[in-house]
């Protein structure tokens, strides 16, 4: 119920760290994770990059974690796809420091008075 306080951390220009887990179509290649890091060109014209860590294969897929600090709309989906490896499922599993870690599917909770204050800090809004 902060505008203020989300809007800087929704807006690119205070880098804030999305971090996500993505099972995408194939054996991810740490050729395709450089190909994210240096970026590519988004449905929109931007560039689009994320820093990519391969975390597992299994079969003809693989699980890889990417950290954003734009969060464009289907970012994460076009990057893989454009790498040639199509997301079949993703989570976000952190914002800003926070991770979702036993908050239940569908479920939230409120923030603590210290998270607001690390919140605010990160994107230098002070009371």
């Amino acid at each position: 119920n902060d505008g203020d306080l989300a809007y800087r951390l929704a807006h690119p220009k205070f880098e804030v760290k999305k971090i996500y887990e993505a099972k995408v179509q194939g054996l991810f290649t740490q050729t395709a994770a450089d190909t994210i890091e240096k970026g590519v060109k988004l449905e929109d014209g931007a560039i689009g990059k994320a820093k990519v860590r391969i975390l597992k294969r299994i079969n003809n897929s693989s699980i890889i974690r990417l950290t954003l600090t734009e969060g464009r709309k289907r970012e994460v989906k076009q990057l893989c796809k454009i790498c040639g490896h199509p997301v079949t499922k993703l989570k976000r599993i952190e914002f800003a420091g926070i991770s979702v870690r036993g908050v239940k599917f569908g479920k939230w909770r409120y923030l603590t008075t210290d998270e607001i204050e690390d919140l605010k800090a990160l994107v230098d809004l002070r009371d």
